[in-house]
């Protein structure tokens, strides 16, 4: 009979994990966040949530597992994104449910990496802008002769 109850408290420990409701993965993702707002950027811009740098975060309750990728915005940053991993891992391993941390270390993708490819503008080789805040002074005739030359 001792048997049978140690079983069954051990089976409702499993399923009060895996029956966690939407609200409490929430939280869980809250209290990562919250940590992960503890890591410095080291160089005194902030913290890496604040700034950005924290995306594809994932939070697996039933594992205790958490994963994100950190994305630095410069290869020459790669050192210090190295330490925010380090750091991250150690920080949100202070959670007392996480188990298992998988940081990921990702290169910033440039913003405008699609405005080349269709650009009307491919084959021009200098833009000159002309501009005088005042009507009728001739900048029409001034860009045509500048297209022109």
């Amino acid at each position: 009979m001792l048997r049978w109850g140690a079983a069954r408290s051990a089976l409702l420990a499993r399923r009060s994990v895996r029956a966690l409701s939407t609200r409490q993965a929430a939280q869980m993702e809250t209290q990562v966040l919250e940590k992960l707002r503890g890591v410095s950027d080291g160089l005194g811009l902030g913290d890496i949530v604040s700034l950005g740098r924290v995306k594809d975060l994932r939070v697996t309750p039933e594992a205790g597992k958490v994963s994100c990728k950190i994305e630095t915005p410069s290869p020459a940053l790669m050192e210090l994104a190295q330490q925010w991993q380090q750091d991250a891992e150690l920080t949100v391993k202070n959670l007392d449910w996480v188990k298992a941390t998988d940081f990921e270390i990702t290169k910033s993708r440039p913003r405008n990496a699609r405005a080349g490819r269709f650009s009307s503008l491919a084959h021009v080789s200098d833009i000159i802008a002309v501009s005088s805040c005042k009507g009728g002074v001739g900048k029409s005739t001034v860009a045509v002769n500048l297209a022109f030359r």
